[in-house]
Formats: C-alpha cells, sequence, structure tokens
C-alpha cells in the first residue's frame, strides 16, 4: 500500500496533543509523524484488500 508524505514547514510545530487530535478526527488514516517533522499517511487496509490479508493470516 502506497502512503503521502506530508512535509510541514519548520515554522509550524504541532504539539503532542495537537497531533493526537489530528488522529482522532482522522481514524481511517494511519498518520505517522517522522522526526524530521513530516507526517506520513497511509490508508486503511479495507475490502477486498482487508479480506486477502485475513485469509493469508488464517
Amino acid at each position: 500500500m502506497d502512503f503521502i508524505t506530508l512535509y510541514v514547514p519548520t515554522s509550524i510545530q504541532i504539539t503532542d496533543g495537537q497531533f493526537f487530535k489530528l488522529c482522532q478526527i482522522n481514524e481511517l488514516i494511519k498518520i505517522e509523524r517522522n522526526a524530521d517533522g513530516s507526517l506520513r499517511l497511509k490508508p486503511l487496509l479495507g475490502g477486498i484488500s482487508g479480506n486477502i490479508n485475513a485469509g493469508l493470516t488464517t
């Protein structure tokens, strides 16, 4: 699955609380914060992909 990297200007500082709220509001997207301040966005698996992965797991 592909992901999107969102580069945030260094002038914008996102606190841990703001990042947590961002993740809560966008619960269908896996969001990771990198050491350089960029955000990595990855949609959660679902539908056919999720069924295939569940079959592989079992």
